[in-house]
């Protein structure tokens, strides 16, 4: 009889053991990080799911770029991603939250406010990912968007505004033009 009670207990503690080890290992397959089937990974040890959750906040940070000074009020303008694009924020005093101030699909590039008043800005966007930049004007009190450059085979984008701030110089490059190869003795040919 002591046999059967010693082998019972042996047979339970073996089989408690066992689905004890076969759980844990359940457990810790389910709370790790499982890496794409196009990896092959050797001699690296599973990677804790709440490692990868503590670690989240710093893989994922949103980019912040300043713009430009408001020219009267203690403002600025930033780049800013919303979504899985750069748009244009209104930061309205010191700590303020960025107010969204452009919601296009595409990326904004830049902001530069007029410079005496400040009641307009002009910032690049492109369209579709075609990378010809196009310039416009973002009027702060309405908030109407206004295209201000045309043509759609030139990249345009912003620079410095006149002292008196009502003129601003921008660049504009043709794009889809060949390409030529110049020198002083052999002129002008296309490139190949």
């Amino acid at each position: 009889m002591q046999r059967l009670i010693t082998f019972g207990l042996t047979m339970i503690l073996s089989a408690s053991i066992a689905f004890g080890q076969n759980n844990s290992n359940a457990a810790n397959k389910a709370d790790t990080i499982k890496p794409g089937d196009n990896l092959v990974i050797q001699g690296i040890p599973p990677v804790p799911a709440e490692l990868a959750a503590a670690v989240k906040k710093y893989t994922e940070s949103i980019p912040v770029s300043f713009s430009d000074w408001h020219p009267v009020r203690r403002e600025m303008i930033i780049g800013k991603r919303s979504g899985n694009t750069t748009q244009v924020h209104l930061v309205s005093s010191p700590l303020a939250k960025p107010k969204q101030l452009t919601t296009f699909p595409d990326p904004v590039g830049g902001g530069t406010f007029q410079l005496k008043t400040g009641d307009y800005f002009l910032f690049s966007k492109a369209t579709g990912g075609n990378e010809v930049s196009q310039l416009f004007r973002y009027d702060i009190n309405s908030g109407n968007v206004t295209r201000i450059t045309t043509d759609d085979k030139k990249r345009n984008g912003g620079g410095p505004w006149s002292s008196s701030g009502d003129l601003m110089v921008y660049t504009s490059v043709m794009t889809g033009t060949k390409q030529q190869n110049c020198d002083k003795s052999a002129g002008c040919r296309d490139k190949n």
